[in-house]
């Protein structure tokens, strides 16, 4: 009698798992997950879109544009993530943000950017070491690399000829995406 019980019982729980639940996943239209941390014009003021890609492990390797970088990533745990590209005038925004499922994988990739890809490391006012830094190595503008939450960023600004315009313009979109992650539910 017990075992018929336990067994009516799974079967119960199941049916009203698959009937009254459902996977959520981000359509495009999530205003909570990453899709919510896409650059929207209003947002990127003077900053034309020009491209957008969707990327997760699946695809991200010979798609994303990731530079042949993907295995990295997907070795500290990518989930999914986007790469959007921004022109402006003589200047040009690429922007990847990747969901790696919680903050320690976040902080990991960070960490190895910060150790790895950063050369001329400038610190920016408002956010500690730890959570968001520029890389004043490019030729023609600054890297930037941050992770706020479980969502870690990258930000590649081309063009500037005034490296303090290129610094500028980081800042601001990071302050922007710091402010959109604190206020994800």
């Amino acid at each position: 009698m017990t075992y018929l019980f336990k067994t009516a019982s799974v079967v119960l729980v199941t049916f009203l798992l698959f009937t009254n639940c459902k996977l959520v996943s981000d359509d495009g239209n999530d205003s909570q997950g990453l899709n919510s941390l896409k650059l929207k014009s209003e947002e990127a003021s003077g900053w034309v879109e020009s491209a957008l890609f969707d990327f997760n492990v699946s695809n991200c390797t010979k798609d994303a544009g990731l530079n042949g970088g993907a295995q990295k990533y997907i070795e500290k745990g990518l989930v999914e993530g986007f790469k959007q590209t921004f022109s402006k005038s003589s200047f040009n925004f690429i922007l990847i943000v990747i969901d790696f499922g919680n903050s320690s994988n976040a902080n990991a990739m960070f960490s190895k950017m910060h150790t790895e890809e950063v050369f001329d490391e400038i610190i920016i006012d408002g956010f500690s070491e730890n959570e968001a830094i520029i890389d004043n190595s490019p030729l023609s503008g600054v890297d930037a690399y941050a992770h706020f939450g479980k969502y870690y960023f990258e930000l590649h600004f081309t063009g500037y000829s005034k490296k303090a315009d290129a610094k500028n313009a980081a800042s601001s979109f990071l302050e922007l995406f710091r402010n959109k992650v604190s206020n994800l539910k």
